[in-house]
């Protein structure tokens, strides 16, 4: 039986070093975790030919993709007709030739769905991905009026470059001094220290310089970091800044509301410092299979590659992983073995492990079809890892039930020939 390579794949071919030029992102998941970081920016060449494990991006993370997309097109069109900000009369009608913001979205969803295109673990989910993402398209629309109501913007018609890959423009036109006006989706760097980020949005006037970053989710502090580093590369990179214009303002821009980020060009110098200590001990703590996996409840549920994480399915991993639990229900990451077929869509299955079953106990394996059809192909004695799964009991509540779903990540470490 040939099972998709998804299912199969524990290990990478090529481990990587950490990325030449550092980022954000990486920075603070290799902190918290090296052995998180190594394995998602391995290379996985039996899955793609991408570097990297393949996302399998939330619900949050599409739609804040979408809304980025979004917001750029409709800007980039009202620009265009001399038009500076969403209060002007005339943006009704630009809105409207576009389509309105219904086919704005519509368009920028199949961007995105096309940006994802060859992603292994996003084509499992498509479909449901892209239902609960129409769900979501009211919402979205909600975000995008808000965040387009705020804004001022002054741009060059030729600025910005959506490029179908949704990257950036800074790429594209070789990274040459940014004119006046307002880009998206900007690449910053600070050769001194090699740090790079992605800006949402730059505003070049004169004499100063706005950055301003748009969030769909909550508020963090890890937000006004993010900011304040953006704003240090921006002073440091002579490419796109060879006037060496200051930043004048930093914004967040939240879907209730904007939040000024503090940020003085004397610390600039401090930042930069212990931007590079936690460099250099993140380049040293990454260290292929030999980096450190730091369990804890809380992390380790929310870490994408746990499933690849051989220290995690031990009974060493933290005890009270789970989402939102109930008396009856939990949500768990689960090993088992199957032992005989129950039904068209059922396993009988040995425990062993969980955070809620005991080591050695029956449970029946539950799936949908549709979303997890692999489970049709297995032999009793395969071995299971469910990450996500939902654990409930049965209607006499003597035997607790697994299910999994689309939103399951379910590895098959060893199965019978």
């Amino acid at each position: 039986m040939e099972i998709s390579a998804v299912f199969t794949t524990l290990t990478p071919t090529e481990w990587q070093a950490p990325p030449e030029w550092m980022n954000f992102h990486y920075l603070l998941r290799a902190e918290q975790c090296p052995r998180s970081a190594a394995l998602r920016h391995a290379t996985y060449s039996q899955l793609w030919s991408r570097r990297g494990y393949p996302d399998k991006p939330s619900l949050a993370a599409l739609a804040g993709m979408v809304m980025h997309r979004a917001i750029a097109r409709i800007i980039r069109a009202l620009a265009d007709s001399g038009v500076d900000s969403f209060q002007d009369p005339r943006s009704v009608a630009i809105l409207k030739s576009l389509g309105g913001y219904s086919k704005v979205i519509a368009e920028s969803v199949a961007d995105v769905t096309k940006s994802l295109a060859g992603n292994p673990r996003f084509e499992l989910v498509r479909a449901s991905s892209l239902a609960r993402l129409n769900n979501r398209v009211p919402a979205i629309r909600e975000q995008v009026q808000l965040q387009l109501s705020r804004l001022k913007w002054k741009l060059q018609p030729s600025s910005v470059d959506l490029a179908d890959d949704l990257e950036s423009d800074a790429v594209a036109n070789g990274r040459l001094p940014l004119e006046q006006g307002t880009h998206f989706e900007i690449e910053l760097r600070h050769p001194g220290i090699k740090w790079r980020g992605f800006a949402d949005l730059i505003e070049l006037r004169d004499d100063f310089c706005t950055i301003e970053d748009f969030k769909s989710g909550e508020p963090s502090d890890d937000h006004l970091l993010q900011l304040q580093i953006y704003a240090l590369l921006w002073c440091h990179d002579e490419e796109l800044n060879p006037a060496n214009t200051a930043v004048h303002k930093l914004v967040i821009c939240y879907p209730n509301g904007d939040r000024i980020v503090p940020y003085n060009k004397k610390d600039g110098g401090k930042l930069a410092n212990e931007l590079q200590a936690r460099t250099n001990a993140v380049r040293k703590a990454v260290s292929g299979p030999e980096s450190q996996a730091n369990l804890d409840a809380d992390r380790c549920t929310k870490c994408d590659v746990r499933h690849l994480c051989s220290a995690y399915w031990t009974g060493n991993r933290p005890a009270s992983v789970g989402g939102a639990n109930t008396e009856r229900v939990q949500l768990d990451d689960v090993q088992l073995i199957l032992r005989s077929r129950k039904g068209q869509n059922t396993w009988s299955a040995e425990c062993q492990l969980s955070n809620h079953i005991p080591a050695g106990s029956t449970v029946l394996l539950r799936w949908t079809p549709k979303d997890c059809a692999v489970l049709d192909q297995l032999l009793p004695g395969s071995e299971l890892r469910l990450s996500g799964a939902l654990i409930s009991y049965s209607e006499d509540a003597r035997l607790q039930i697994v299910s999994c779903s689309a939103t399951t990540d379910l590895i098959i470490p060893y199965r019978l020939a």
